[in-house]
């Protein structure tokens, strides 16, 4: 049998015989239903018990949230919580990952630690496996099976375990669906001595925000060149500063003045932060766009700059589309990490018995599929909504709560002082209906079918203008598997408009695989008139590998 616990403030899980299973905190399973779809995390349950090299063994299956805004520079850590393991003489343990490398950042180090406070035996000797795994289980990267005599307050792992691109980039979609990496590490003693399978499911997430702002630039005309003017981004309640943008001009009387912005943290919870600043129109409308990375925490990157490649000049030249009243708007909206918010034990299993008592995992896929189709209800019916999306000829109803669980910027419009948290309407008429709609019924359902390349753009564009990350990579995924000659310019210019990195070097490999079709196309000839820059660079590859 296996009993689940709490010691003091930390996380510690122990496998036990003989002991009855105790949850340390009750909750309703219509509620951990709701949630998992709601903040969906990539099941446990659904995931299959995987099997060992030899025998039984133990396995530890832990989940990080939020990855992408981790914090961690080089040599730094982000740990599971302790479990302790009766079958390995009651010793405790804890995974300990290096996103940023533990010796070279291009690389994510990897290791299981044995932990220092432990007063079992010196040393023990265990075979472990160290895996990230996809959303279904299967191992996508895996190390050798290693055997160590395992002393206390030492760790062994894999310093290059997998590269960083291969994880944020190259395959994001398989090693992060909904943000989320799965590490596994699988262990038994060497002497074959474990009698029973045991797993333990863990999760850590990282806190992440968002905040949403029209910074309203008054007398644009005669901002002169490097004076600084400062915007807060504020808490929700407005009474405490986030975050500092500010904005300064270069270039003298004979340059093109370019508008530069850096973002400082004010609050010393903010680790990181992603940000994406949009020129508006005189309608409200996104024009221009620029995005950015900063951590804070890192001196060298303390302040974060961008630019955009629009000139007040041509600014001024087109006054009455971006500067009535001579102001000129800018909306700003920011994601930010704010450090480790959960780190808990969420079920186990020992052989056949499970952490939740009377719930099979087996029923939960069931039941999660009865759930999904009463949201598609709701959807479709719209049953006690709260707010419509107005697309270009068409209204959809909607859920505030459902919108702001799976959106980072409908969470911010409906919880800051913008304009939609005080109206029952978003207006979105730059989107089409069909467009929307799918969108739409991903939220709700987490399903996307009968794409094509056409609706696949579209979708992308609109996920990634949301920030609904698993649709946008959904998309992507659609898009890298339907490349073209006729379509590859297209693709380029998408990728590069959202700065999509991943997607962009996809399609610049296909360019240069097929350049012979793709250069000789009316759409190359196209963009070689519309974005030389990004042509000539797409060429560069060839020349430089």
């Amino acid at each position: 049998m296996l009993a689940a616990f709490c010691v003091d403030t930390v996380n510690i899980f122990c496998i036990k015989l003989g002991s009855s299973i105790r949850q340390p905190l009750a909750v309703p399973k219509c509620l951990v239903f709701c949630l998992r779809v709601l903040f969906p995390v990539s099941a446990y349950f659904k995931m299959a018990v995987v099997g060992c090299p030899v025998g039984k063994c133990f396995t530890l299956t832990w989940k990080l949230e939020n990855m992408s805004y981790c914090w961690q520079k080089n040599e730094e850590p982000l740990r599971s919580p302790i479990f302790v393991v009766d079958a390995l003489e009651g010793t405790r343990w804890t995974l300990s990952l290096y996103p940023r490398g533990f010796e070279d950042g291009n690389y994510i180090g990897y290791f299981l630690d044995r932990d220092a406070d432990c007063s079992r035996a010196d040393d023990i000797e265990i075979d472990y496996v160290l895996s990230f795994a996809a959303a279904d289980g299967s191992a996508l990267q895996e190390s050798k099976v290693i055997k160590r005599a395992m002393p206390k307050g030492k760790g062994f792992g894999w310093a290059n375990f997998v590269t960083t691109e291969e994880v944020f980039v190259r395959n994001r979609s398989r090693f992060l669906p909904d943000d989320t990496l799965t590490a596994r590490c699988r262990m038994w003693r060497s002497d074959g001595k474990t009698t029973e399978n045991g797993q333990i499911y863990a999760r850590t997430r990282l806190g992440v925000e968002s905040r949403s702002a029209v910074w309203n630039i008054d007398d644009f005309s005669h901002l002169e060149p490097y004076k600084v003017i400062s915007f807060p981004i504020n808490s929700t309640t407005g009474n405490k500063e986030l975050m500092n943008l500010d904005l300064y001009l270069t270039g003298g009387q004979k340059f093109e003045k370019m508008l530069h912005f850096k973002l400082t943290a004010r609050d010393p919870r903010i680790n990181m932060s992603t940000i994406q600043l949009s020129l508006l129109d005189n309608a409200g409308g996104k024009t221009e766009r620029v995005k950015g990375e900063v951590w804070f925490n890192v001196p060298e990157k303390l302040h974060r700059q961008l630019t955009f490649q629009t000139t007040r000049n041509r600014l001024m030249d087109a006054k009455d589309v971006y500067l009535p009243n001579d102001v000129l708007s800018v909306l700003c909206e920011c994601t930010f990490s704010t450090g480790v918010v959960v780190q808990e034990i969420e079920a186990a299993r020992y052989g056949d018995k499970d952490s939740i008592p009377g719930q099979p995992f087996a029923n939960l896929a069931d039941e999660l599929s009865v759930l999904k189709k009463n949201l598609r209800s709701s959807l479709e019916e719209g049953f006690m909504s709260d707010v419509k999306l107005k697309a270009k000829t068409c209204s959809f109803p909607a859920h505030k709560v459902i919108l702001s669980a799976r959106s980072p910027v409908f969470k911010a419009m409906f919880s800051s002082d913008m304009r939609e948290s005080m109206c029952d309407s978003v207006d979105i008429r730059d989107m089409d209906d069909e467009t929307v709609r799918r969108m739409l019924q991903f939220i709700y359902t987490d399903d996307v079918v009968d794409l094509e390349w056409s609706s696949a753009s579209d979708l992308y564009e609109a996920a990634d203008r949301y920030e609904v990350l698993t649709l946008k990579e959904k998309c992507s995924s659609y898009l890298k598997a339907n490349l073209r000659p006729s379509n590859a310019c297209a693709a380029l210019l998408l990728a590069d408009l959202h700065h999509d990195e991943g997607l962009k070097r996809v399609v610049q490999d296909f360019i240069l695989k097929h350049s012979w079709e793709v250069i000789n196309s009316d759409e190359w000839k196209q963009m070689m008139e519309t974005d030389l820059k990004l042509a000539a660079e797409t060429m560069y590859l060839e020349f430089k590998e």
